[in-house]
Formats: structure tokens, sequence, C-alpha cells
């Protein structure tokens, strides 16, 4: 019937269904070994009302039930408008974030706690502030199969040797607590992923994922990346 909601039992939800997610080759794959695809949305901002008002369990519902989602991205502004890093409550931030993780975690959905790097570019800007948050995120939902870490959105102006740098900090702290979870890195230029990336990639952890936000007028950035990563992974293998 036209315009049914997907009904979704607990036994089929997606954590239920999928299980803990991790990194093989260039794929997302589930607890079966079966590639997987993360589908869902990103708040706004939680630390202003464009976002946080959303952060709620029927919403998250809604999006599961009627849209057929199955992640949910909790984007936390580190610069921008009373964000994490500059001037906001840290405490009222951090609860909104455990809020958010709780709602989707009773929905069996996955969930993406977003330090999101905007404004502030270079992410070692705020690199004892992350190190301090991811380690207080990841003590407390180590054990957990449905949350991933997103440790910097957008990095921009800076290089991918920094953005190198920092990741391998922030991940060293994550993994001191959380061995297993999927670790999302943000790219130079907003996100935009290049070769460089795929030449020199993190070494010496498992579960990292690159992020590359793709626009409509460069619909060829995604084979080129693919194809420059590909060429990586061959060379490491040899």
């Amino acid at each position: 019937m036209l315009g049914q909601g997907i009904v979704v039992s607990a036994a089929k939800t997606p954590v239920a269904a999928h299980g803990r997610l991790s990194v093989k080759g260039v794929d997302l794959i589930d607890a079966k070994g079966k590639k997987f695809q993360l589908r869902g949305i990103s708040s706004h901002g939680i630390n202003w009302d464009v976002g946080a008002p959303y952060v709620n369990k029927a919403s998250f519902k809604t999006l599961r039930n009627d849209w057929g989602v199955n992640a949910v991205r909790l984007a936390m502004y580190t610069s921008e408008y009373n964000g994490y890093c500059a001037g906001g409550n840290k405490e009222n931030l951090k609860k909104q974030v455990r809020n958010g993780i709780k709602y989707a975690t009773d929905l069996g959905m996955y969930v993406i706690i977003d330090w999101h790097i905007l404004k502030d570019g270079n992410p070692k800007k705020q690199l004892k502030e992350a190190k301090s948050f991811f380690d207080t995120m990841s003590v407390q939902y180590k054990n957990q199969k449905n949350v991933i870490y997103e440790i910097c959105n957008e990095p921009n102006g800076c290089s991918w040797n920094t953005i190198r740098d920092y990741a391998e900090q922030i991940i060293k702290v994550i993994r001191q607590n959380d061995a297993n979870a999927v670790i999302i890195l943000g790219t130079p230029n907003w996100s935009q992923l290049g070769s460089e990336v795929a030449n020199h990639p993190i070494k010496g952890y498992k579960n990292i994922m690159y992020s590359l936000h793709f626009y409509a007028n460069e619909k060829n950035t995604v084979n080129i990346c693919l194809r420059s990563w590909m060429r990586a992974e061959r060379k490491d293998w040899q």
C-alpha cells in the first residue's frame, strides 16, 4: 500500500541484523563479512537550535521506519556557535551526544560521533580537547558495537601530513580504550580525499575509513579517488 511505513521489529533492526562493522580492504563489512552501506542523515549542529531539537527518539524512529535509515550522525561543532571548543557548555554537549547514542542504540541503529571541524580548519588547533573528548567517549562506549567515531569533519587549509599526524594521536587515544570500533577520518580540502591520502594512509591500525564529501559538480571525484586507493592497496600487498 502506498505510504505505508517500513515495519522494523526489534529482532531485525539494523544493528541486530548486521552486528559490529569493520573495514576490509576498501569495503565496510558487517559481522557476517558482507559488504555494508551506512544509510542515514547527519544532524545540523547540536550545539545550537538548528540541530539540537531533532536529536530525539521519535525523530530517529521515524527516520528508521519510514525512510529506511540505519545510521545517524551527531554533528557537534568545535568552533562555530558556542561549539565545544568555543565557549560552549561541554557537559551539556556531551549529554546531548550521549542522549543521541542512547536513542540510536534503543532503536538498533548505528551512530556516528562527529567532531565537527569546519571553521577551525586545522584539527590540531583542538588537539588537546579532542584527545580528552574521545578518551571519555571511547571509555564509555568501548563495548557498544553500533558506535562509530568521526574524528574531524572537514579539515581545510592544512596538509594531509598535518591531518594524519593529528589522526594518529587521536586514533591512539581511542584504541587504548576501544580496539575495534570503526574510525572515520576527514581528509584535506573539506574532505575531498585525494590521491595523497591513498598513497600515504594511516598505518598500524585497523578499521579506519576516510571521508569524501561529494558535490554534484565533481562527478569524477569518487572514481578517481577509488582508482588511486586501489593502486595504493595493490602496492602495499606486493
